[in-house]
């Protein structure tokens, strides 16, 4: 059986504590980051929240709120900007999947066709 060597820890250098320190600090941020959700934010999110956590001892209550209003409404309309081009071809892929899982093709003018029949039932 051979014996493998131990090799003593090196005693503390002046890199090796400013790897430590630079590892507490990225801890620090890993754990504001992870308990805000901060994360998940793009980088202009991250300065928006960031710049009102800062500034929130020096604004009164009703500022909190309109602050607060603002981003939501900023954030809503950054979501409709970004998203609501992509609507009418989830639509159109909605309507496909329904005429597929309805009568097993996924051709449009079936599920037109049925539409009208419904309809056309109805009047009777």
């Amino acid at each position: 059986m051979t014996r493998t060597r131990i090799t003593p820890a090196r005693p503390a250098t002046p890199r090796s504590r400013m790897h430590a320190f630079r590892r507490q600090i990225w801890r620090y941020k890993v754990l504001w980051e992870t308990t805000f959700g901060i994360s998940v934010l793009e980088p202009w999110e991250r300065l928006v929240f960031c710049t009102y956590v800062h500034a929130r001892p020096c604004v009164s209550l009703t500022e909190h709120a309109v602050i607060v209003m603002l981003l939501v409404v900023s954030l809503f309309a950054m979501g409709c900007v970004r998203y609501l081009p992509y609507v009418p071809l989830q639509l159109a892929r909605l309507q496909h999947r329904l005429a597929y899982y309805l009568w097993g093709n996924d051709e449009v003018s079936t599920l037109r066709r049925a539409a009208a029949d419904a309809s056309a039932m109805r009047e009777l």
